[in-house]
């Protein structure tokens, strides 16, 4: 995200294409694009594969992320849709005025909400490397990046799970007072265990989704520049 701003900051064009340097996504949609900005005056043309290249645990994992993205933030998530993107001058202006640390590409320029068009293609298979993309990664990019800086849905569910928690150990509670008054002599401990474990998992929970949030916070609160130019080739200097 940092070398996206930097790319954009420094863009001094009518409109930018970003394409990742592996050339998964076909150059040759390039001309498509631009015809559609060019001519039927669109801010925002991005890609859509057709069919998601993958393992399959890899491509559920990637449902399961769009459909709470698309239930839980209030942008409009196109589902298989990348960075792989033509944005107008307009949209360029507007994206560069965002100061957030994690400047996600594809959610602000939906967020900035100018006219777009959607363009499918189908996305070879990896030739030559191979992807640094790992599981810790894919997470890291999904509560922090996607959905943590869009959504308070995880501070509302961990409301309504604390008060669900609270309401079945309430109810465990006053059957253990029930059979001690009622004379039971052997009551088991089993159902206080379960109620301290339920407490104990929600509390943990609660605990991890707000650590990230005050992660987050922590680090939007320095306001550290996101990224430092060494030197310009090729560009004009402002």
């Amino acid at each position: 995200m940092p070398g996206i701003m930097a790319g954009l900051k420094n863009c001094s064009g009518d409109a930018a294409i970003y394409l990742d340097i592996d050339l998964q996504d076909p150059p040759a949609i390039i001309e498509k694009m631009i015809s559609s900005w060019i001519n039927e005056n669109y801010d925002v043309i991005f890609t859509t594969r057709i069919k998601r290249q993958g393992s399959f645990f890899m491509n559920c994992l990637s449902k399961i992320g769009y459909y709470i993205l698309e239930k839980t933030t209030y942008i409009n998530v196109a589902k298989d849709s990348g960075d792989f993107r033509l944005i107008s001058r307009r949209v360029i202006n507007e994206y560069t005025k965002f100061n957030e640390i994690n400047p996600f590409f594809r959610f602000l320029t939906d967020f900035i909400g100018f006219k777009k068009k959607q363009i499918f293609y189908e996305r070879e298979k990896r030739i030559v490397g191979k992807s640094n993309f790992n599981l810790y990664q894919i997470f890291y990019q999904f509560f922090e990046i996607s959905l943590m800086p869009f959504s308070n849905f995880p501070l509302r569910f961990s409301l309504i799970f604390g008060f669900f928690a609270f309401f079945v150990c309430f109810v465990i509670l006053s059957r253990t007072l029930y059979l001690y008054f009622s004379g039971v002599s052997d009551i088991s401990t089993l159902s206080i265990f379960v109620a301290i474990l339920i407490f104990g998992s929600i509390q943990s929970l609660i605990i991890g989704l707000l650590s990230i949030y005050i992660g987050s916070i922590y680090m939007e609160s320095k306001k550290r520049p996101i990224y430092i130019i060494d030197e310009k080739i090729g560009f004009k200097k402002f």
